[in-house]
Protein backbone atom coordinates (compact mmCIF):
# COMPACT_ATOMS: atom_id res chain seq x y z
CA UNK A 1 0.00 0.00 0.00
CA UNK A 2 1.33 3.43 -0.98
CA UNK A 3 1.85 5.96 1.82
CA UNK A 4 -0.61 8.86 1.75
CA UNK A 5 0.80 12.37 2.10
CA UNK A 6 -0.92 15.43 3.51
CA UNK A 7 -1.54 18.06 0.81
CA UNK A 8 -1.04 20.80 3.39
CA UNK A 9 2.27 19.89 5.11
CA UNK A 10 3.55 17.09 2.85
CA UNK A 11 4.03 14.68 5.77
CA UNK A 12 2.93 11.05 5.72
CA UNK A 13 -0.49 10.28 7.17
CA UNK A 14 -0.72 7.19 9.36
CA UNK A 15 -3.59 4.90 8.42
CA UNK A 16 -5.34 5.30 11.78
CA UNK A 17 -4.60 9.03 12.21
CA UNK A 18 -7.46 11.55 12.14
CA UNK A 19 -7.58 12.86 8.57
CA UNK A 20 -9.84 14.90 6.34
CA UNK A 21 -10.83 13.84 2.84
CA UNK A 22 -11.38 16.95 0.72
CA UNK A 23 -11.45 17.81 -2.97
CA UNK A 24 -7.73 18.64 -2.71
CA UNK A 25 -6.92 15.18 -1.29
CA UNK A 26 -6.22 13.92 2.21
CA UNK A 27 -4.82 16.06 5.00
CA UNK A 28 -4.09 15.67 8.68
CA UNK A 29 -7.14 16.89 10.58
CA UNK A 30 -5.04 19.50 12.43
CA UNK A 31 -3.52 20.78 9.16
CA UNK A 32 -6.93 21.06 7.51
CA UNK A 33 -8.53 22.83 10.49
CA UNK A 34 -5.66 25.34 10.71
CA UNK A 35 -5.82 26.05 6.96
CA UNK A 36 -9.63 26.37 6.96
CA UNK A 37 -9.69 28.65 10.03
CA UNK A 38 -6.98 30.89 8.56
CA UNK A 39 -8.92 31.21 5.33
CA UNK A 40 -12.49 31.51 6.63
CA UNK A 41 -12.22 32.65 10.25
CA UNK A 42 -14.37 29.77 11.53
CA UNK A 43 -13.67 26.13 12.31
CA UNK A 44 -14.86 23.64 9.70
CA UNK A 45 -17.87 21.43 10.37
CA UNK A 46 -16.62 17.87 9.95
CA UNK A 47 -18.40 14.55 10.17
CA UNK A 48 -16.68 11.25 10.93
CA UNK A 49 -16.79 8.35 8.52
CA UNK A 50 -18.49 5.06 9.27
CA UNK A 51 -17.21 1.59 9.92
CA UNK A 52 -13.52 1.08 9.22
CA UNK A 53 -13.10 4.69 8.05
CA UNK A 54 -14.33 6.32 11.26
CA UNK A 55 -11.04 8.26 11.47
CA UNK A 56 -11.65 9.87 8.05
CA UNK A 57 -13.63 13.12 8.27
CA UNK A 58 -15.52 14.96 5.56
CA UNK A 59 -16.84 18.51 5.32
CA UNK A 60 -20.46 19.19 6.20
CA UNK A 61 -21.84 21.85 3.90
CA UNK A 62 -23.15 24.93 5.61
CA UNK A 63 -26.61 25.99 4.55
CA UNK A 64 -26.68 29.51 3.20
CA UNK A 65 -29.45 31.79 2.07
CA UNK A 66 -33.10 31.33 2.83
CA UNK A 67 -33.00 33.99 5.53
CA UNK A 68 -36.05 35.78 6.79
CA UNK A 69 -37.50 38.28 4.37
CA UNK A 70 -38.51 41.82 5.21
CA UNK A 71 -42.28 42.11 5.19
CA UNK A 72 -42.57 45.89 5.04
Amino acid sequence: MQPVHCWRCGGSIATSAPQVLSTAGRAHRECFEAWFFGRNGVRPRLTAGKGEERHVYRMVRRRTGGGESDAS
